[in-house]
């Protein structure tokens, strides 16, 4: 649409197949390459190239955009950054990206590196070590991974392979271990990064708004397949969370599940709504991982609780607003005085 090029360019000494965690490396690509459309302008160029040396081959993107303001560039890589400039802050995104591919890079004995000149255009560098497989049958090598694990650098594009754990794992409790979540959240990239911290631990399901959620609700034929949690956005196209937390509220059959709303707006009168319909948490961006993990943990286990509860007491449908905790009911109270 913007007919930007995007040209292709590798060394010939490269091997021809290089040991390496595909899915660490194709998440920094596709950020890379995601960033470098974003700020290219139209007619603009974008080239990818594999570049080989002695003991380290390097993947570069380079485009022809309007770079990055020099007051910006020591802090490209800081998680939940914003660009100082007003042009950057109205294009949004979360400040993730870069600095969840910085930690990859590292995770792989590599490193992820910037240059930037404004209205010229950015590069950045991903360098890993280099250690070529040779064969086909690699079951014969001590400690080399399976088939998976390899990348065949001689094809256009990096391979898709299955997920790998991208953190260090989060203990697990047995009790939650085969626990649900439905991540409800419009930007792709806080969305994926959700996905990561949470997929050690549980089995993750996104969407990109509230209007799918209710679509996979309605596709659930099994109640047991439903999610044990959801965190979701409030501001999304097509449906907001709040329009999605009263239809989840106002359904009997759904109301027992945790909701969790995860947003930048950290004003009194979206968290008194939210608390009002009958959300169950409320944290906001930018968040720390061991406590939106902690509170995850926490709601499912008083889930599970509460549905064992009324289990034996043979009630199917109460009052969301009598589990609300001490803290929110007082808080409502002071609010609703003052």
């Amino acid at each position: 649409q913007r007919k930007i090029k995007i040209l292709f360019y590798m060394d010939s000494g490269l091997p021809q197949k290089i040991m390496m965690d595909t899915s660490k490396a194709e998440r920094i690509f596709n950020n890379l390459l995601s960033n470098a459309l974003k700020f290219t302008s139209a007619d603009g160029t974008i080239s990818v190239k594999l570049v080989d040396s002695n003991t380290t081959w390097s993947l570069i993107v380079e485009d022809t955009g309007r770079g990055i303001h020099p007051d910006d560039l020591p802090f490209v890589f800081d998680r939940f950054y914003q660009g100082s400039q007003r042009s950057m802050s109205l294009e949004g995104g979360t400040g993730i990206g870069l600095s969840l591919s910085k930690d990859l890079a590292l995770l792989m004995e590599g490193s992820l590196s910037v240059e930037s000149q404004l209205e010229i255009g950015s590069k950045f560098t991903l360098k890993l070590p280099k250690t070529e497989v040779i064969g086909d049958d690699l079951t014969d090598g001590v400690g080399l991974p399976n088939q998976d694990n390899e990348i065949n650098i001689l094809q256009p594009g990096l391979v898709t392979t299955s997920e790998s754990e991208l953190i260090p794992s989060q203990p697990k409790d047995s009790n939650l271990k085969s626990s649900k979540i439905l991540v409800v959240e419009d930007n792709f990239s806080l969305r994926e990064y959700l996905k990561i911290i949470l997929s050690s631990t549980y089995k993750v399901v996104t969407v990109l708004n509230g209007s799918e959620a209710i679509t996979y609700f309605k596709e659930i034929r099994n109640p047991a397949d439903r999610p044990d949690l959801i965190i979701t956005d409030i501001m999304m196209p097509v449906m907001d969370g709040f329009a999605l937390l009263e239809y989840l509220k106002s359904d009997s059959s759904l109301q027992f599940i945790p909701v969790v709303m995860l947003t930048a707006r950290a004003g009194n009168e979206d968290r008194l709504k939210a608390l009002r319909i009958g959300v169950d948490d409320y944290l906001t961006k930018p968040f720390e991982e061991e406590e939106l993990l902690a509170r995850i943990k926490n709601l499912l286990t008083n889930a599970q609780m509460r549905q064992h509860i009324l289990k034996e007491e043979g009630i199917t449908s109460v009052d969301n607003s009598m589990f609300r905790s001490q803290e929110d009911l007082e808080w409502l109270n002071r609010l609703e005085v003052e």
